[in-house]
């Protein structure tokens, strides 16, 4: 499955498609759709500029609308009336559409880019008519620096970028970029976002390698959605087991840090509990003892939803690994129900063969037995 950048750009075109307004379908989906801080919008300062003007214009029609309607008989003759300026109307909506604005984008993380990444690179597009130019639209400035600045971007962070833009130059300019993502409408990137594999296909077959290096991007992505918790949605969930499939330090990062059992039917449903990392003999003679993350987040949540967790141990297939029969130690050691200790007596007795991995856990644990 094709990874989907989170670091995302929205052209001005489509600021205007909506209306310059914050609160349409299309910027709702998105707000609703990915916590706060989940991504990261790209914001280039000559689009900012470029949509403050829009931001400016509109507000300048708004004034002049009231002008011409405030000059309309019998307006003046109405005792409801409220004599305005036109300008002070003008500077009203400016400061009422900068302001929506900057709460739109208080809901992500913004990485605001310089005007321009290489301006060298901008002039050979400009003399060759080489996308965002074209002999059609022979000024394309504007787009060619934010295009620029997009590349800079990449350049410094090394991570993937979505591009939403309704232009056709812009977009010819996009798919000679192997890093850069085009779509046409912000539906259609959260859509992206969507698991393209089957159930069946998520099966996970072989360990995920907890070596493999995590990418900034996702992981500001999973932060926001563990953040959001049981209010995350089906896309956010979906997302969530991607993540933790393709990128062995995601995998890792957060079974270290979950902390709520909501998480459990999902990672239950896609396998994650249904396979464990055996101890591997080395070929100098050593012991390579591997290690299982979702062991510590069941611990964690172990008091929040005790039958689950015995639950899932329970079912665990038969294993030598110490660190899994630690976990298990760990977590029967915090039980105070007897019924539910006595169910885990197989794991309790595997792990009662190699001692010295859970020693202190042991003596806490025959010391609560001992009570009951």
């Amino acid at each position: 499955m094709r990874h989907v950048p989170t670091a995302l750009f929205i052209d001005t075109e489509v600021h205007k498609r909506n209306g310059l307004r914050f609160d349409t379908k299309e910027f709702s989906l998105l707000t609703s759709t990915f916590v706060k801080g989940g991504i990261r919008l790209l914001v280039p300062a000559v689009m900012e500029r470029e949509l403050r003007r829009h931001f400016q214009r509109q507000g300048e029609r708004c004034g002049e609308l009231w002008r011409q309607l405030d000059n309309q008989h019998p307006m003046k003759l109405l005792k409801s009336r409220v004599a305005r300026r036109a300008e002070d109307v003008t500077a009203e909506c400016l400061t009422e559409l900068n302001g929506h604005w900057d709460a739109f984008k208080k809901h992500f993380t913004i990485e605001a880019l310089p005007a321009v990444g290489d301006l060298d690179a901008v002039l050979d597009q400009y003399f060759a008519i080489k996308a965002p130019f074209s002999a059609a639209k022979p000024k394309e400035f504007p787009d060619a620096l934010v295009l620029s600045a997009l590349v800079e971007y990449h350049n410094t962070h090394k991570v993937n970028i979505a591009v939403v833009s309704l232009d056709g130059d812009f977009k010819t300019a996009c798919a000679l970029l192997p890093y850069v993502r085009h779509f046409l409408s912000i539906e259609a990137y959260i859509n992206a976002f969507k698991p393209e594999l089957s159930r069946e296909e998520h099966a996970i077959e072989e360990p995920v390698d907890p070596l493999r290096p995590i990418v900034t991007e996702d992981l500001t992505e999973l932060k926001g959605i563990l953040g959001r918790g049981s209010q995350a949605t089906t896309i956010e969930g979906d997302r969530l087991l991607s993540l933790l499939q393709n990128r062995g330090e995601n995998y890792r990062y957060f079974f270290f840090n979950a902390t709520d059992p909501f998480w459990i039917p999902r990672l239950e449903a896609a396998g994650f509990f249904a396979s464990l990392p055996e101890p591997e003999r080395m070929p100098d003679g050593t012991t390579k003892i591997p290690e299982w993350p979702p062991i510590y987040y069941l611990e964690k949540v172990f008091d929040s939803d005790p039958e689950t967790v015995v639950r899932i141990l329970e079912s665990l297939p038969t294993t030598a690994n110490p660190r899994i029969l630690d976990g298990v130690i760990s977590i029967a050691a915090k039980s105070n129900r007897p019924e539910l200790v006595s169910r885990l007596t197989s794991k309790i007795l595997a792990a009662a063969e190699n001692p010295r991995w859970a020693r202190e856990k042991f003596i806490s644990l025959l010391t609560k037995l001992a009570q009951w």
